[in-house]
């Protein structure tokens, strides 16, 4: 994130619509590498800070923020993640390869989480619970993995 002069040329406006909680289909079109100081859940860690962008008919396009936590407490979430965007499978180990996480496809079960802002106003924003295996082909047919 950067400053902006005062007289900047601005055109980056939000696309932010709460979608209704529901399984969407997600392209990542941000990543970025950070730290987390940590808290009382999880200790100081890396952490990937994702953007996935949703197009819903009918509700339009959001744009969630994530964070996967590199930490052994939450290791499950990043298989999960993995697996979802086609880079790991059910019961064996791989190396993350974040390269080809910008971009990436997945689906993914979304709620609508309600939190209270720093001025104590009741808030609503959509948080993944559950990042969902790809289908897969068996026999000819697609069936779900999940």
């Amino acid at each position: 994130m950067s400053s902006l002069a005062w007289d900047a040329y601005i055109e980056n406006e939000s696309e932010f619509a709460l979608l209704p909680a529901g399984e969407y289909e997600f392209t990542v079109t941000k990543f970025e590498r950070s730290w987390y100081d940590g808290s009382a859940k999880i200790e100081p860690c890396n952490c990937a800070e994702l953007e996935l962008t949703i197009s819903a008919e009918g509700v339009g396009k959001s744009v969630m923020k994530e964070r996967l936590f590199l930490a052994d407490k939450v290791e499950w979430k990043l298989c999960e993640f993995f697996r979802c965007i086609g880079q790991k499978t059910h019961g064996k180990g791989i190396t993350m390869d974040w390269s080809k996480v910008l971009g990436a496809k997945g689906r993914a079960s979304v709620e609508v989480n309600t939190y209270q802002d720093k001025n104590g106003n009741t808030k609503q924003n959509n948080r993944v619970v559950r990042y969902l295996d790809p289908e897969v082909e068996l026999g000819g047919e697609e069936e779900g993995m999940w």
